[in-house]
């Protein structure tokens, strides 16, 4: 990968970043203001739930003045004045959404939106509201003045009658007459109550015992007071019932809910710029670090064609007896290192280039070349730790996909153990059995790292001159291998915890390793479904047993292979 190209990529990754946190900072959510509106949206419904109470109390008579309606309907149309004022993160919101929308972008005050015309509809129910109490408060203003004056005048009828003749009858018709009133004030009966209607008619026939008593004109006010009370009560009840019935509460409980869809597409803004900041973050960190490796790397390498072009044919061989010494002695740091993670590779990385920026030009070309080979080795430890811990981390994250394709199984198996008995350090025995077809459908990379770790680990872990076997049986639909060792084994209550990534057993001594190889294995078995087994035990040996279902091509795939 050519430094250029990720230079860019690291330059915009990190323009991106400074772009997104700008526009978090420009559109931060003001909570406080949230909760402030929310609490005016509950308060609004709850003001109206206690105008109706009021309204009732005000009908039933128990209350002698409109004062609590008045501040009722106060509190209403200030509280609806509040709340048309949108908060500022609902505002963006919506601005942000008719830009998406490929909408004209409105003023922030004058949004066409289902909010929006949600507020004007409940303003239009607030209005329709304090039209219909007004009218209440003007008719029931007139039946409380009427029911208050009428016992007055029975009473007067009955003391100015008292004495006579007529103050019985009389005294009976008005008390059935306030009788027939109460019961229809509190079981109203519109248009069909004929005891009021007889009631009337037998005190209209009692005119001349009032006339004759002397309370003709008392009479009449009573009369005129009783059908002005049974007349307003009916309108005051239907006014009751039609401000009853404005669907005020429903209107608050849609704007409530129109709110919290937009208030949660707000919140749902702030949590997808989080995690695009977070992402722009790690991506600009990891093109930082990748661009710092290759620049070591392409400096390590001219150093070294530099090098190998001055040396000599004598030198050179010289070089090479060195050079086999210290490949034993890397060796033996190697397995140091990835026993300590990443920071002994990074230690001698760091030190070696201080010595050569110091004493290079001192130093002979041997010299120069063992540090340079030091960075070299550091390098691709780390590069080969990274590659394992990079497919954990896809196959934790879920991102670890086989990709299968036709390949020459019983070649491919020959392959590894031939590149495992190569060379003058190879004192273990190899032994393969393969029974099956030769030719399956698997994922080459996934298998090579299942295998690879297997027969490393086993030769790593067994004595010299001992034998390790691969045993491959291919059967329709999955292919089974299974790799044994006369090492060391491994106790039993460790199995559980075998394949965690960076967990070595007890008993492995001074023997390096990084604990990952097993993890790799796990993965990459299970990325293909299959399944592993393990019989193993102290001074036993160990046998895993890896099953893997054979799938199909995919399409587009290449056998390198068979090419």
């Amino acid at each position: 990968m050519k430094l250029r190209p990720l230079r860019a990529s690291l330059i915009l990754s990190c323009l991106s970043f400074v772009g997104l946190l700008a526009y978090s900072l420009c559109h931060l959510l003001d909570h406080a203001a949230e909760a402030a509106y929310a609490r005016d949206l509950r308060q609004l419904g709850a003001t109206g739930t206690r105008l109706n109470e009021h309204l009732l109390i005000s009908r039933s008579g128990l209350s002698a003045h409109y004062d609590d309606l008045v501040a009722d309907m106060d509190e209403l149309w200030r509280l609806q004045r509040a709340v048309s004022t949108l908060p500022r993160s609902v505002l963006q919101n919506q601005v942000l959404q008719n830009q998406v929308a490929q909408s004209p972008l409105p003023r922030a005050g004058q949004l066409q939106s289902g909010f929006s015309a949600r507020l004007a509809a409940t303003e239009r129910v607030l209005e329709q509201l304090d039209q219909a109490l007004e009218r209440f408060k003007t008719q029931h203003a007139i039946l409380r003045n009427s029911r208050h004056f009428l016992p007055v005048l029975a009473r007067r009828v009955l003391s100015d009658s008292a004495g006579t003749s007529e103050a019985s009858p009389l005294g009976s018709a008005v008390s059935r007459l306030l009788s027939a009133l109460l019961v229809l004030d509190l079981k109203p009966s519109y248009g069909t109550d004929t005891s009021l209607s007889a009631e009337l008619l037998e005190l209209e026939a009692s005119r001349p015992l009032a006339a004759n008593a002397g309370v003709e004109r008392d009479l009449e006010l009573i009369i005129s007071h009783a059908r002005l009370i049974a007349e307003r009560g009916r309108i005051v009840n239907d006014l009751l019932r039609e401000i009853l019935a404005v669907p005020f509460a429903e209107q608050i409980g849609q704007l409530g809910d129109e709110y919290a869809a937009h208030y949660r597409a707000a919140l749902d803004r702030t949590t997808l710029c989080v995690r695009l900041l977070t992402l722009l973050a790690i991506s600009s960190v990891v093109l930082g670090l990748t661009e710092v490796i290759l620049r070591l790397d392409r400096g390590a390498s001219a150093l070294r064609q530099a090098t190998a072009e001055l040396e000599s044919a004598n030198r050179k061989l010289a070089g090479e007896r060195e050079r086999e010494r210290e490949l034993g002695e890397l060796k033996t740091r190697f397995v140091s290192m990835t026993s300590h993670e990443f920071r002994t590779p990074l230690s001698t990385i760091l030190s070696s280039s201080e010595l050569l920026e110091r004493y290079a030009e001192r130093w002979d070309s041997a010299h120069r070349t063992s540090h340079l080979e030091r960075i070299v080795n550091a390098a691709r430890s780390m590069r080969h730790m990274l590659e394992e811990i990079l497919l954990i981390g896809r196959a934790e994250a879920g991102a670890l996909e086989p990709a299968p394709i036709r390949l020459d199984l019983a070649r491919f198996c020959q392959e590894l153990i031939d590149a495992r008995q190569r060379g003058p350090e190879a004192s273990h025995r190899i032994r393969i059995s393969y029974r099956g077809p030769s030719e399956v459908c698997i994922d080459e990379r996934l298998l090579s790292h299942i295998l690879s770790n297997l027969l490393d680990n086993a030769v790593k872990y067994s004595g010299s001159d001992s034998e390790v076997t691969l045993a491959v049986l291919v059967t329709e639909g999955e292919c089974s291998f299974a790799v044994r060792d006369a090492g060391i084994g491994i106790p039993v209550e460790e199995h559980s915890r075998l394949f965690g990534s960076f967990y070595r057993a007890g008993n492995v001594g001074r023997i390096p390793g990084s604990g990952l190889g097993l993890a790799v294995v796990k993965h990459a078995v299970e990325a293909q479904h299959g399944s592993i087994d393990l019989d193993s035990a102290p001074g036993k040996g160990s046998e895993f047993r890896i099953r893997l279902p054979l799938g199909s091509e995919q399409p587009g795939s290449v056998n390198a292979r068979s090419a």
